[in-house]
């Protein structure tokens, strides 16, 4: 055993406190919050200071905690205080006895001494004012001992139990007052009469009783004022012809309408009553449904129609004889045209149509009133849905408009059709104004899909497609290899064929003449005169047949040099410093050949 000042020597001092220390017995003085650790499986982080329940035990025996609340018993009691933030699935701990430090009592507006109540509007909040009504519950969990934006404490003292009923003086009753809160009253203001209650002996004067072993149930008794009775009441049968304000019975109603019983007799019932002038519903409604006649089928006429038709919610107004077509109020949608099933070719269809004559045809308007438009905003849709092969509904297609610019003067948009859910993406045609005189039509595109001509996929960008327009840029030159291509019409048909074709159609006799002076690199398909000295570099491997010529026009000495290819087997430079001498190159692929 470890006596308290060993304790304090052996395990820390107030200079160099331990954390925590565990025992399955503890006997002396505890100087500080008693805390115990929980699980929080709220679903969100719970912060510092919130209220807290017991909602359960882990699996590792650790108590799973939520937000209190006294609105329900099954979130309270709470038994305790969050000494920290702890996030969802995290261990944290909670103060169920003690000081919780550094706490910002701003949060609800706590001052020093004010009492700490559960509360019963926010779930882990905390309150000054008990929650009033009898379905909240009261549970004082502690109460203020500094008030600070950083630095406050609240003593917890309640955790664990909601409020026990109160304390009561001597000849006092509980009762619920306007507030819907728990007073007392004495005996004798009780807003009850002593004939009410059996066994009451003059409460209204003295304030006691003797005795309330035989008081009735008074809740089987009908009030005074508009009494509803239940079952079968009976009463004593006037004598017939009575005419006061005495109660009829059921056998007094039948001996007056009964033939010679001294009231009516000989009533005929009309089948077909008919009602003249005006009728007045005077403030009543109909409680049953209204027919009309197999003729006469107007809800009023042209001089004299109808103001306005009210329908609840989800109400409904049937067309045709078979009520095949409705128009249906639905609370979250709106109004939907039901227009029924097909019939054969009379597929269902909404109309719009202008009157015979008319110049201008129908519209069919979609207008947003909303108060901040803005860009891409959605202004209006078409959607096209069914049902998938699971039976659900979904949307296959749809048109969507979409604001692009806003500017008063200036107001552009765009019209997109999209082939496919547009929760999936947003791919399809789109039509935009850039300007308010310019338009451009987009089609979404990428490998697979995009422009298709004739079920065939272009494939072309934009840039190419320009080119065979005649784009007027001309590009830097290049190194025609074989494998390239040239697009030729081919009697009508448009052809991509190697550039080895046009070479074969041509003879490779064609080259070009160039006249030199100075140092550069050679192509292939040139003829070089050359004057002065200086040096021709000859490119590296070129396809197999490529030629170059070169003929020293001049007395200088022109120095062909092969790079890391070779000539005639040679990686060594090549000269000619004879006066109208010549050579030509010959590719083999990989060298150069002179012949």
């Amino acid at each position: 055993m470890i006596k308290s000042k060993q304790l304090e020597s052996t395990l820390g001092s107030e200079d160099a406190a331990f954390t925590a220390v565990y025992s399955d017995n503890f006997i002396g003085d505890l100087d500080g919050a008693i805390r115990f650790l929980a699980k929080n499986e709220s679903g969100a982080t719970i912060n510092k200071g919130s209220a807290i329940y017991v909602s359960g035990i882990s699996t590792n025996a650790k108590p799973l905690i939520s937000l209190a609340n006294a609105s329900s018993q099954n979130s309270m009691p709470a038994f305790g205080l969050a000494y920290e933030d702890i996030t969802n699935n995290s261990v944290g701990e909670i103060v169920t006895f003690g000081n919780l430090i550094n706490y910002d009592t701003t949060n609800y507006n706590l001052t020093v001494g004010s009492t700490v109540y559960v509360s019963a509007a926010t779930s882990g909040a905390l309150t000054t004012t008990p929650p009033s009504g009898e379905g909240n519950l009261i549970q004082n969990i502690g109460s203020v001992v500094r008030a600070h934006d950083s630095s406050g404490v609240i003593k917890v003292s309640g955790a664990g139990r909601s409020a026990a009923t109160p304390n009561l003086n001597e000849d006092k009753l509980f009762i619920g007052n306007s507030s819907n809160q728990t007073t007392t009253v004495a005996l004798a203001d009780l807003p009850i009469s002593t004939s009410q209650i059996t066994g009451l002996n003059d409460v209204a004067t003295t304030g006691s009783y003797t005795d309330l072993s035989d008081k009735p149930d008074l809740s089987i008794y009908s009030p005074l004022a508009s009494p509803a009775f239940t079952g079968t009441p009976t009463a004593v049968t006037p004598t017939a012809g009575t005419n006061t304000t005495q109660l009829a019975t059921t056998a007094f109603v039948n001996t007056a309408l009964s033939a010679g019983g001294g009231g009516l007799s000989n009533i005929v019932e009309d089948t077909s009553p008919q009602l003249g002038g005006n009728l007045s519903m005077n403030g009543f409604k109909f409680t049953t449904d209204i027919k009309p006649d197999s003729v006469l089928r107007d809800l009023g006429d042209s001089n004299s129609p109808w103001g306005k038709l009210y329908l609840k919610e989800n109400g409904k107004i049937y067309f045709g004889a078979d009520q095949d077509v409705e128009l249906i109020h639905d609370p979250n949608d709106g109004l939907i045209l039901d227009l029924g099933v097909a019939d054969g070719s009379n597929d269902p269809q909404f109309m719009l149509r202008s009157q015979t004559g008319s110049s201008i045809g129908p519209k069919l308007a979609f207008l947003t009133e909303s108060p901040s438009p803005a860009y891409n905003d959605i202004v209006g849709s078409i959607e096209f849905s069914g049902r998938d092969s699971a039976d659900n509904f979904q949307e296959y297609a749809s048109i969507k408009t979409r604001i692009i610019s806003t500017t008063s003067g200036s107001e552009t948009g765009r019209i997109s059709i999209l082939p496919h859910p547009s929760s999936i993406n947003n791919r399809g045609l789109h039509v935009e104004a850039t300007s308010v005189t310019e338009v451009k039509v987009n089609i979404d595109h990428n490998t697979g899909y995009g422009l298709h001509l004739n079920n065939v996929l272009v494939t072309s960008k934009a840039t190419e497609l320009n080119l065979l327009d005649g784009d007027t840029t001309v590009g830097s030159s290049i190194s025609i290899a074989d494998t390239d291509g040239f697009i030729v019409n081919d009697n009508g048909v448009s052809k991509l064929i190697p550039a080895s074709d046009l070479k074969s159609y041509t003879n490779s006799t064609g080259f070009t003449y160039s006249a030199i002076s100075s140092s550069t690199t050679a192509q292939i398909s040139h003829h070089y005169s050359c004057t002065g000295s200086f040096t021709l570099t000859i490119p590296t491997s070129q396809p197999a047949g490529s030629e170059i010529r070169v003929k020293n026009m001049g007395t200088g000495t022109i120095t062909l040099n092969p790079q890391t290819s070779n000539i005639d087997g040679s990686s060594a430079n090549h000269t000619i410093d004879v006066q109208f001498d010549s050579i030509t190159l010959v590719s083999d692929g990989t060298g150069w050949e002179i012949v």
